[in-house]
This record gives structure tokens, C-alpha cells and sequence, in this order.
């Protein structure tokens, strides 16, 4: 069953729409990479701004989002509940997104947006877009951040002053400068 013309002309005014969103680091944001062997979940604190722990195949790890200071720890998680409880920040019960679901913050407290798009399938791209835009309405004002494979998870911290990413093989931490 074939796509109707309608149909046909909607995806390429969406395909052309997406093809002017601008690649790189939003303005008054800086990025960090991270190599992560095995990476299955991500989760921020809801009361240590800044603090994202990293569940991986090869360890477990507390992130510090604002020096990129990474400290090794014991992580107790349960992957059902979606949920971790990890050492240095005592009986706070992180939330977990990753590989078995869950999600991360997708709005900021300033109107910014996360938004996952898909042009070139299986390919994904992160679109941010600032102060209440649209990637839609508003391309030129956006940011595709990510470029790969469909990211395990993806969101804002609580505070807002960082998003982070997820796949399997690294883990990038964008900062409010």
C-alpha cells in the first residue's frame, strides 16, 4: 500500500523543513563526550544539581555534568522500576531511562525542547530548540545536537542546565556556559 500524493508532499515539505535545521552546539552551550562501553542507563538527581549516574556493562558511575569529573561507585538498580539508588548520594531514588525504557526530562524550565527526529531512517537526529520554537516552525532558530543512531536516552536535568545523551558506545553531556 503506497503513500497517497497528499502524504507523498507532506514528508517532503517535512524532509525540506528538517534539511535547515543548523548542526552544532546551541549558542551559550558547551559539549562533552564520553566513551561508555555497554551503556544501558542514564538517570540526573532530582536534589544534587548537575549529578548524572551512568549505568554501563563496564561500570557504574556518578557524573559530575558541571567538571566532567567521573567517580566510580556502587549503583543498586532495579530495571523494572526503572529505578537506582547509587552510593554518594545516599536514599535518593534516581529515575532511569535507557534500555528498558523510561525517559528523560524533554522541556526546560527555560521553553527549550528536545525532539527526536527521524529523516534519514535508521538514522536519528536530537533537534534543541530554544525558548518555546518549534524545529518545525522555526528551523533556522534550532539546533540538530545529535546526529547517529537512535540514542538510548536522551533529556534535560532537573536545574536545566544540562541535557545529556545516550547509545550504547558513549554518553554526551551539553552545558549551559
Amino acid at each position: 500500500m503506497g503513500m497517497s500524493k497528499t502524504e507523498a508532499q507532506h514528508r517532503v515539505k517535512i524532509l525540506d523543513t528538517l534539511r535547515q535545521i543548523p548542526h552544532g552546539v546551541p549558542a551559550g552551550w558547551t559539549k562533552n563526550t564520553l566513551a561508555v562501553g555497554g551503556l544501558s542507563y542514564i538517570g540526573f538527581s532530582e536534589t544534587v544539581p548537575g549529578k548524572l549516574i551512568c549505568i554501563s556493562g563496564q561500570a557504574q558511575s556518578l557524573i559530575d555534568c558541571e567538571t566532567g569529573a567521573v567517580q566510580f561507585c556502587d549503583i543498586l538498580y532495579d530495571e523494572d522500576a526503572l529505578f537506582a539508588f547509587c552510593a554518594p548520594l545516599g536514599d535518593e531514588p534516581i529515575r532511569l531511562a535507557g534500555t528498558g525504557g523510561g525517559g528523560l526530562r524533554l522541556w526546560s524550565s527555560q521553553g527549550e525542547s528536545l525532539t527526536a527526529v527521524f529523516p534519514d531512517y535508521p538514522k536519528s537526529q536530537l533537534v534543541y530548540a530554544p525558548g518555546f520554537r518549534s524545529p518545525f516552525l522555526s528551523p533556522g532558530e534550532c539546533n540538530v545536537i545529535w546526529d547517529d543512531y537512535e540514542p538510548l536516552a536522551f533529556g534535560f536535568s532537573p536545574c536545566s542546565r544540562y541535557m545529556a545523551a545516550a547509545c550504547p558506545s558513549d554518553l554526551t553531556i551539553w552545558k549551559r556556559g
